[in-house]
C-alpha cells in the first residue's frame, strides 16, 4: 500500500513538470508556489504531530519528500537532455538552475565578469540559464531588440511602470507620455534646474578648499537633487547644505537587492515577502506614494514629469508610484555612476584631463555652467562621456528578452520559441572584435581616432529599439553640464594609499544597475581660474 501511495505521488510529480509547469510562465506565482509546495506541507506536518497522529504524519512525509525529489528529478533529465536550448554550450550547473550563480550575482555582484568569462569559453551564444540564452553579437543587436520583454520585467507583478511591465500597449501608451517630458521644449525647462544643481556643486566643491572629497556618494546627491525637479518639481537641498533625505537613504539601502534580479528575478518576488526585506521595499515604496500624493495635490507646477503623467486619463495611483520610482531609481542612480566613472578615469588619466580642461576653457566665454547648445558641440567632453559609458554602462548585463512564436534567428543562429535572451552590454562593450584595446580609456576613439571603433553600432548604453531609454537627452544633459564645470574649475587628483588609488580601472558592481564602491578625490582648485 506504502509503495503504491508513493508511487503515485512520483507519478503525480511528474505529470505535473510535464504538463503544466514547462508550460506558460510561473515567476511572478513564486509566492503561491512557495506557500503550496512548502509552506502548507510543513504546517500540516507541525498540526498532525501536535495532535500526536505520528503514523499519518510519517506517511505524509514521505509521499512529500517523494513528490518533490520526483519532480526535481524529472527537471534534471528535461533541463539536460530534452529542454529546447540542449544544445546550446555553457556550464552544466547553470543549464540545471539559476541557484548555481547565487553567489556571484546576488552577494559577490560580479555576474556582468562571470558573462564575459563564459562568453570567452563557449563563444558567442552561451546557455546562462536553464532558459536563458546569452549573445555576444553585434549583428544580432537590431533583431533582437525587436523580441518582446520576458519574465524579468514582471517584478513588480501585478503593478507595472514604463520600465517594469511586458504589456506592449500599456508600454506604447506611457512612452507617449513620458516623450512630452523630454521633447526639447520641456528639456529646455529642465535645463535651468540642472544648472541650479551645477551651481550649487561648485558652491561645495569650492567650499571644501582641496579637501578629500568621496565621489560616489556626493555625484549620486546631485542626481537626486535634480531628479527631485524633474520627478516632482522640488528641491531636496541635498548637494549645498548637505541635507539628508530619506527617500536618498531608503533609495541607498534598496539597490543592494538588485543582485536578486540578476540572479533570479523571482527570487526577489518571493524574498520580498519576508518581514526584513518587505520593510526595506514598504518603507522605499511609501516614500515614493506620499511625494506621489504631495505631488497630485500641487497642480500649479507644469514642467515636471508628473504635469504628463498627470494627464493620463488611463493613469491609477499605483502605476504612478512605480513611474516615480522608475524614473528616480534610473535617472539619479544610473547617471550618478556614470558621473562617478567620468571622474575617476580622468582622475587616472591626467593626460586626458588637461585636454578637456583646455576644450571647455576655450569654449567658455559666457560664464558656468554653460548652456547645453555649447555643450553638444564640444567633441572631447562628448567623447569622454561616450568613452565612459562603454566602458562603464549604465546596465552592464544588459535586457532581457523573450523569443516569440516560431522563434527568431540571430545572426544565423535559431533560437526556439519562447526562450530568454539577453545581451550583455559590458561584454560586447569590451569585445575586441567591437572596439580596439577595449579596456583602456580613449576618448579619441570617437574622434580623431575613430579606426578604434570597429563597430560603431555595437555602443549601446541607452539599449536600443522599441524600449530604448526616454531619459537619455536628459541624462546627456547633466552629465555634460557637471563634467564641464568640475573641468573649468578643478583638477582632479587620486589620494595616494586611499581606496583606488592604485586601481588601472574602476571596480564595478553589477546590482542590474552599475555601482562604482566609495572612493575620494581631491578637486583643487584651477591656478588663474577665470571662472572660481
Amino acid at each position: 500500500m506504502t509503495l503504491a501511495i508513493l508511487g503515485i505521488s512520483c507519478l503525480a510529480a511528474v505529470l505535473s513538470h510535464t504538463i503544466l509547469f514547462i508550460r506558460g510562465e510561473w515567476d511572478k506565482h513564486a509566492p503561491v508556489l512557495f506557500h503550496c509546495f512548502i509552506t502548507c506541507p510543513i504546517a500540516l506536518i507541525c498540526s498532525l504531530l501536535a495532535v500526536g497522529l505520528y503514523g499519518i504524519t510519517f506517511m505524509f512525509i514521505q509521499v512529500w519528500l517523494c513528490y518533490i525529489s520526483s519532480i526535481c528529478l524529472s527537471i534534471i533529465i528535461y533541463r539536460l537532455f530534452l529542454h529546447p536550448l540542449r544544445d546550446f554550450p555553457g556550464k552544466v550547473s547553470a543549464r540545471l538552475s539559476t541557484l548555481r550563480w547565487m553567489k556571484t550575482a546576488a552577494v559577490d555582484r560580479k555576474w556582468h565578469l562571470e558573462v564575459q568569462n563564459m562568453h570567452s569559453v563557449y563563444g558567442d551564444f552561451v546557455r546562462i540559464r536553464p532558459r536563458e540564452i546569452s549573445v555576444n553579437n553585434f549583428n544580432a543587436i537590431r533583431d533582437l531588440a525587436k523580441c518582446a520583454r520576458g519574465p524579468f520585467y514582471d517584478v513588480n507583478y501585478p503593478h507595472k511602470s514604463l520600465q517594469m511591465t511586458r504589456d506592449r500597449n500599456f508600454h506604447l501608451r506611457r512612452k507617449k507620455i513620458w516623450q512630452k517630458a523630454f521633447s526639447p521644449n520641456a528639456m529646455l525647462a529642465h535645463e535651468g534646474h540642472v544648472r541650479q544643481c551645477c551651481q550649487e556643486l561648485m558652491g561645495y566643491l569650492s567650499s571644501r578648499g582641496g579637501q578629500p572629497v568621496e565621489v560616489t556618494e556626493l555625484m549620486q546627491r546631485v542626481t537626486f537633487e535634480s531628479m527631485g525637479w524633474l520627478v516632482f518639481g522640488k528641491a531636496f537641498n541635498m548637494i549645498q547644505k548637505g541635507l539628508s533625505h530619506p527617500g536618498f537613504t531608503q533609495l541607498r539601502s534598496v539597490k543592494q537587492l538588485g543582485g536578486l534580479l540578476l540572479w533570479a528575478p523571482w527570487t526577489l518576488i518571493l524574498l520580498r515577502n519576508l518581514p526584513f526585506l518587505r520593510s526595506k521595499a514598504t518603507s522605499w515604496l511609501q516614500w515614493c506614494s506620499q511625494e506621489v500624493v504631495e505631488r497630485k495635490q500641487n497642480p500649479t507646477m507644469t514642467h515636471d514629469l508628473f504635469s504628463h503623467l498627470l494627464d493620463d486619463e488611463s493613469k491609477d495611483t499605483d502605476d504612478l508610484v512605480y513611474d516615480s520610482e522608475l524614473a528616480v531609481v534610473a535617472g539619479s542612480d544610473s547617471t550618478a555612476s556614470t558621473l562617478t566613472a567620468i571622474l575617476f578615469l580622468l582622475a587616472t588619466h591626467p593626460d586626458k584631463q588637461a585636454i578637456l580642461q583646455k576644450e571647455v576653457d576655450d569654449m567658455n566665454i559666457g560664464g558656468l555652467p554653460m548652456p547645453t547648445s555649447t555643450l553638444v558641440n564640444m567633441p572631447y567632453l562628448n567623447s569622454c562621456i561616450n568613452e565612459a559609458l562603454r566602458l562603464y554602462p549604465a546596465v552592464m548585463s544588459g535586457s532581457q528578452r523573450e523569443t516569440g512564436p516560431g522563434g527568431v534567428i540571430l545572426d544565423g543562429q535559431f533560437i526556439p520559441e519562447h526562450m530568454l535572451v539577453s545581451m550583455p552590454t559590458y561584454t560586447i562593450h569590451r569585445d575586441k572584435r567591437n572596439f580596439v584595446r577595449p579596456d583602456e580609456f580613449i576618448p579619441e576613439r570617437w574622434t580623431s581616432q575613430s579606426h578604434l571603433t570597429l563597430n560603431p553600432d555595437a555602443f549601446i548604453p541607452f539599449s536600443v529599439g522599441v524600449y530604448g531609454c526616454l531619459g537619455k537627452p536628459f541624462a546627456m544633459m547633466e552629465m555634460r553640464m557637471v563634467i564641464s564645470s568640475i573641468m573649468s574649475r578643478f583638477n582632479l587628483r587620486l589620494l595616494p594609499g586611499r581606496p583606488m588609488s592604485h586601481e588601472a580601472s574602476a571596480p564595478a558592481y553589477d546590482c542590474y544597475i552599475i555601482h562604482i564602491p566609495a572612493f575620494s578625490l581631491v578637486f583643487e582648485p584651477r591656478a588663474g581660474n577665470i571662472w572660481a
